[in-house]
Formats: C-alpha cells, sequence, structure tokens
C-alpha cells in the first residue's frame, strides 16, 4: 500500500471577497497574508534500519530514530533518542547507541533504556552480541561486558564485523580478532572498503574488483561477478546485491546466478533483516519494498534542498527556518509541517524565539509567526523595509535594516502589529547595517561604514576603532570576559580580533586553511567557525590556534550556537549536535607530593586530560626554580589522553631549592594554575617523608 502525503493549506474565500478584504485592510492599514502549509515529500535520507517483529526502526542521517508500526504510516513515531550512531539487532532485541551511551530497545512500547553509560569522552564506534556478551568497539579500543575489560586495538577502528569472535578492521586495513585479554593480526585486506559478511566469509570491495576473504582458512580471493564490483551494496544468506544504477541485482554466489529484484534509480538501500528491502528512490522518498509491493514511508520531509538559517528545539519540538521563506514544524509523535510564507516575507535573513513566536527579519519586512497554529502576519510599519538582522533582550527587541539603520521597541509591545518603533541610528556614520547581535548586554553592529558596540542601557553607537578597514566582514561575535575579544569574520582575511576596542588589531588564522569564512560563534567554552569549503573549527579561549572539529567527512552549511549547543548543519540539512563544554580543553592532575626529596629519588603524577585537542596534542612536564619562566624547560611528554608522568631528581637539580613543575599541553597550549606545584629538594633525607595528597581539578563545565 502506497500512502499519500498530507496536504495542509487554509480554505480561501472566492476572489472577490479576497479583493474586498484587501481594500478594506489597505483603508486601516492593516496588512495580513494567508500561509499555506506546503505540501511536501516525505524525505529521509537514511543511516541503517532493522526490522523487529513488526516494527522498523530507520536511523535517519540527521541522527534521529524513527519506528514505523506495522508499515501503517499511521503510528510512525521519532523516538526521543538524540545523535544516534547505529543500530544492533539482536533476537527481539534491538541495541542502539550515542557516543558513550548504549540503549536497549523494547518493540512494545518504543522505550529504551540504558544499558551503559561509559564515561563522556568515550567514543563508540559500533556494538555486537556474540553469544550472550556485549562487546562494544570505541576508536582504539574493544570492550567486553563480562569480564569488564579492554583490549587495545594497535590502530584506530574502521569496522567492526560479526564472527564467532569479534573482527575488526583498522584504517590501515588491517583484520584483527579479538578475545577479551587478546588482540591477534589475521591478515591485510588491501583498499578495502564496504565491508559486508558473508556466512564465513568477508566480502569487501577494492579499487580492482570485489574481493572475498574466508575467515576459516585465512585466504583472499577475487570474487568474479557478472555486475560491476563498484555497486555492490551488501550480502543477505547466499546473495549479494548490486545497484547498477537502473537496477537492484541479486546474485547466488553459490550457483553463479543473477536475477533482477527492482528496476529503477535508487539509492542508499539497507538490506532488512526480514529478506525485504529499504532504499530511498530517485526523488529522495524513503520507500519499503516486500512481495514486490513498494510501500512510501511517511517520514521525514524535502528539507535538504533549502538552506537553513535557524532551529530551535526542545524535548517536544523542532523548528527550522529556511532562508527561502520555508518554517519546518516537528512536533514529537506529530507529522512536520512545512509552511511556505515566501509570497509575503521573500528572503528570511535572521529570527529570534519569543515563547511559542518567531520574529523574521525578512526580504520584505518584519513579520511574526505562530509556531502553534503556524500562522504569520508582518508588522504594517516595516512593509517593504529590507530587514537584514534582529535581536532581543530583556526588555527590547532590535532591528537592522541596510535601508534605514537600526530600529527597536519594547518587548511588551510583540504582539502589536501596527507598533511604531524608535530609530537608534545616532554615531553611525550612515544609517545601514546588516548585522546586529547581543552579547551580554553589549549590542554589536556591522555596518557598510565599520563594527559598533552599545551598552543596552545606551542608545548611541560607538565605533570599534579602523574597523571599516575588514572588507566583506560575514559575522562578528564579542566575548567580554575574554578580555573584551570582538572577532571580525570576513569573506576575504579570515578572522581579525581586537581586545581594545579597535586601537590595534590581529590577525587569528593560525589553523584555518581556508581564510573565506561563512559565519562566528563564540560562548564560554571557545570560539566556533564555518569555512567557506564547509569545515568548522574550534579555537579555545586560551588556545593559539583553530583546530577542526572532525565529523566523520560531512560538509557543513551553517553552524548556530545556542544555550551551550553547538547545531552543526551539513549541506544535506542533517543537523548533528555538540556540547560545548565536551569540548574545553582541561587537564586534571592528581599531586601526591612529598614535603621534600633528595636528589634520586622518584616523582611520579597521574593525569587526565578532557574536552577537545588536536591530534597531535602532547602532554608535557616542565620544571624550573621557584618564580623563574618555564621557558622550554621539560623533562617528559605523552600523548595518551590520561596516563602517568614520571622523572627521577637528577643531579643537576641543586639541593637546597624550591622548584615549580607543571603540566601542560601543546595543542592547544593549555596551563592551569591548579596543574601546577612545588617542591623542595635537600641535601639529606628529609626528616618527615609524610605524603600531602591533593587533587587538582580544571572543570570545563
Amino acid at each position: 500500500m502506497i500512502f499519500k502525503n498530507l496536504n495542509w493549506e487554509y480554505n480561501t474565500c472566492s476572489k472577490f471577497i479576497i479583493y474586498c478584504i484587501s481594500l478594506f485592510a489597505l483603508f486601516f492599514q492593516v496588512f495580513s497574508f494567508e500561509t499555506k502549509a506546503a505540501s511536501t515529500k516525505n524525505l529521509l535520507v537514511f543511516k541503517e534500519a532493522k526490522m523487529l517483529e513488526s516494527t522498523l526502526f530507520v536511523l535517519g542521517k540527521n541522527n534521529n530514530l524513527y519506528a514505523i508500526n506495522s508499515l501503517s504510516g499511521k503510528n510512525n513515531k521519532l523516538l526521543e533518542l538524540e545523535n544516534i550512531r547505529g543500530l544492533f539487532q539482536n533476537g527481539n532485541t534491538l541495541f542502539t547507541w550515542n557516543k558513550h551511551q548504549v540503549f536497549s530497545i523494547n518493540t512494545n512500547d518504543n522505550k529504551w533504556s540504558i544499558v551503559y553509560d561509559f564515561d563522556k569522552n568515550a567514543n563508540i564506534k559500533a556494538l555486537k552480541i556474540i553469544g550472550n556478551e556485549l562487546i562494544v568497539a570505541f576508536a582504539d579500543h574493544i570492550y567486553f561486558s563480562k569480564s569488564k575489560s579492554t583490549v587495545k586495538c594497535p590502530f584506530p577502528i574502521s569496522h567492526f564485523i560479526d564472527g564467532n569472535s569479534p573482527w575488526v578492521l583498522t584504517k590501515n586495513n588491517y583484520l584483527y580478532s579479538f578475545t577479551d585479554k587478546t588482540c591477534t593480526k589475521i591478515a591485510k585486506l588491501d583498499s578495502a572498503k564496504q565491508v559486508s559478511q558473508f556466512e564465513n566469509n568477508i566480502v569487501y570491495n577494492t579499487n580492482s574488483g570485489l574481493r572475498i576473504f574466508n575467515t576459516l582458512n585465512k585466504k583472499t580471493d577475487y570474487l568474479n561477478t557478472p555486475i560491476a564490483s563498484n555497486q555492490f551494496v551488501g550480502s543477505r544468506g547466499e546473495y549479494l546485491f548490486f545497484n547498477t544504477g537502473e537496477q537492484i541485482i541479486g546474485y547466488n554466489y553459490p550457483t553463479l546466478s543473477t536475477f533482477t529484484l527492482l528496476s529503477g534509480k535508487y539509492t542508499n538501500i539497507a538490506l532488512l533483516n526480514n529478506e525485504n528491502i529499504l532504499y530511498n528512490d530517485a526523488a529522495g522518498e524513503c520507500m519499503y519494498y516486500t512481495s514486490k509491493t513498494k510501500t512510501t514511508l511517511q517520514i521525514g520531509t524535502d528539507i535538504k534542498s533549502f538552506s537553513i538559517i535557524d532551529h530551535y528545539e526542545n524535548p517536544k519540538s523542532a523548528i527550522s527556518i529556511a532562508h527561502q521563506g520555508y518554517i519546518f514544524n516537528q512536533v514529537l509523535n506529530a507529522e512536520q509541517i512545512v509552511t511556505d510564507i515566501s509570497a509575503s516575507t521573500g528572503i528570511i535573513y535572521k529570527t529570534t524565539k519569543v515563547n511559542t513566536d518567531l520574529l523574521l527579519a525578512c526580504e520584505k519586512g518584519l513579520f511574526l509567526f505562530n509556531t502553534e497554529i503556524n500562522t504569520c502576519a508582518p508588522y504594517t510599519y516595516f512593509n517593504n523595509i529590507i530587514c537584514n538582522g534582529l535581536c532581543k533582550t530583556d526588555n527590547f527587541i532590535y532591528i537592522c535594516s541596510s535601508e534605514k539603520g537600526v530600529y527597536k521597541f519594547k518587548l511588551n509591545k510583540l504582539h502589536k502589529m501596527n507598533l511604531e518603533p524608535d530609530l537608534m541610528n545616532e554615531g553611525l556614520l550612515s544609517p545601514s547595517a546588516y548585522i546586529i547581535d547581543n552579547y551580554d548586554d553589549i549590542l554589536c553592529l556591522v555596518s557598510p561604514s565599520g563594527v559598533y558596540q552599545s551598552p543596552i542601557k545606551s542608545s548611541k553607537w560607538t565605533e570599534f576603532s579602523r574597523s571599516a578597514f575588514v572588507p566583506k566582514i560575514t559575522g562578528i561575535t564579542y566575548y567580554k570576559k575574554q578580555r573584551n575579544a570582538l572577532f571580525i569574520a570576513s569573506a576575504e582575511n579570515g578572522i581579525i580580533k581586537t581586545n581594545n576596542e579597535g586601537r590595534s588589531y590581529e590577525a587569528v588564522n593560525l589553523g584555518l586553511p581556508d581564510t573565506s569564512i561563512v559565519n562566528i560563534a563564540s560562548d564560554s567554552n571557545g570560539f566556533y567557525a564555518l569555512t567557506k569549503s564547509g569545515q568548522i573549527y574550534f579555537h579555545d579561549h586560551a588556545g593559539v590556534e583553530w583546530l577542526p572539529l572532525e565529523k566523520e567527512t560531512s560538509l557543513y552549511g551553517n553552524i548556530i550556537l545556542r544555550d551551550g549547543i553547538l547545531y552543526m548543519i551539513d549541506k544535506e540539512n542533517n543537523i548533528n549536535k555538540q556540547p560545548t563544554w565536551e569540548l574545553k580543553p582541561g587537564i586534571e592532575v592528581t599531586w601526591a607530593l612529598k614535603n621534600s626529596y633528595v636528589n634520586g629519588e622518584k616523582i611520579v603524577i597521574p593525569y587526565r586530560t578532557f574536552g577537545f585537542f588536536g591530534k597531535d596534542n602532547q602532554i608535557v612536564l616542565q620544571i624550573t626554580k621557584r618564580n623563574t619562566d618555564f621557558s622550554d624547560n621539560y623533562i617528559g611528554f605523552s600523548d595518551a589522553k590520561q596516563g602517568q608522568l614520571a622523572f627521577t631528581i637528577h643531579d643537576s637539580i641543586t639541593p637546597e631549592g624550591e622548584y615549580s613543575i607543571r603540566l601542560v599541553t601543546t595543542e592547544p597550549f593549555f596551563r592551569s594554575e591548579k596543574a601546577t606545584n612545588t617542591f623542595t629538594v635537600v641535601k639529606e633525607t628529609p626528616l618527615s617523608n609524610k605524603k600531602t595528597l591533593i587533587t587538582e581539578t580544571n572543570t570545563a563545565k
């Protein structure tokens, strides 16, 4: 059965009645318009899917998990799990996981429970159940639930493969088998990609064709098939499946025979465990195929063709706003409603949310959108005035226009559609502005004549000196607590910083291979930048360079920072969420120093890092005489995220001296007073060797 999409639209009156109403509205200078919820296809680009009894679980590339009961299309449910990375089925139980938690799903009520909750810095790649033991693969090690043991992998893991024992393919294409005590190298699978389990074999694609590795005799052979190897999509039972672009073809390996399963253009094929197929068709709709019947699943929406400029969400709903004049409103357990307001608003440039209302700065004016009933109305004063940006404070709304400058009105007048705002252009060299935002009660504004600031209690703008020299400004961010740091992003010159209101500037481009900046944001945990090439970079407040936030191979079109969450929107408008407190780098040191030492004694310092560091980061142990510069004095280093550093007090360290000792990181360079301590070296054996245990922690939250 193919389900039809729901069309949402208001009943309209006859042309004559609309004409009369329009004249009446013009007479009273009150403008309104109808909104139409667009009829859109239900598109969802999915990662994978599993079938449990009569429930199909679909994981989208937006990392949302959907449950479709009995394929009726009437009980489709977006589960409340966030940032899901994968699915694994064991009998009638479905397991799923995010970065550091493992869940099991109850198919009766779609409720889940946490099976394991690892450290927040964990990075779960996959999991399997062999026998009755849960085995979890992380980026560089395997965890066995029965023995609670961890076995290190010699190289980062790329694939976790089923077998009688865990099989792991590393990123350098070596195959390893694991027990809860050992890791054994099996073979190298040259240029392996698109790996699939096939009975006792591992089938994988290479640049020179399909190859098959027999896990019993440890031999590798070429797999000759009549279909091009680059069209291989997976295997089920004794069949291999291929997508030719025009057909999905099955190939029976024992009999060497082929058959056509489906004809047409398909992408993103999932071979379900009930021998049916889930796929995206040429239009992007999510289709379920069984018994020669195609069923359109009502999940997702046609959002990937839009440019998302803003996004709001809470546990019960999510709203995305498209540059082209569309509002995507998804309420939990309900179908997404897409409202097309483009004919009235034109391009939407910026939004802000006040309770259930969205205030929209648009090409054709200023508008108020009610998210509960999906209706939109204009502010008559701003009719056909280009509104490029807006922001709010506790008491006011501020709007900037490239034509008129800056307006403001009181927040309590939000629902007065005929309000008259106040102009706020004093101090501007020209009445024109296109970016405005509120940073801890300091308003910052971008105008063709430069960057300006104004405390919210003032109505006058003050220029950041000489800021007009920065061409093609694409964004700004101001962080008062970091020495009044103003970061200016440019489409041509990267990022420029001033800490003294423009008396001096410096480029902050170290670590940025692309200096064409699309967007920039900041909070108490650091700065975030999006480049034109689609990469996102992080700059810690105490750091000296930008570090790439490597999220697989995704390319991003926008970043939105709100309430401690960095929303990263990729080119297909999948929204990935990163709590920013997890990125702030820090180091925790457990000090167990004696009162004094003699030459030849050993000091051991346990440590643990947390947050985001560059791939080449090292933890360095430094020592110097107290009250002198550490300079380049180092006596040990490690690239482990946690462990211990030790050194022996050699003869070059003068007795009867007091010394400072600290641990620092290198990428970014990070030091903390809490990771610094002192000790004394004496000539003779000290009278007291009593240990004082002090745990110093630099907290990122």
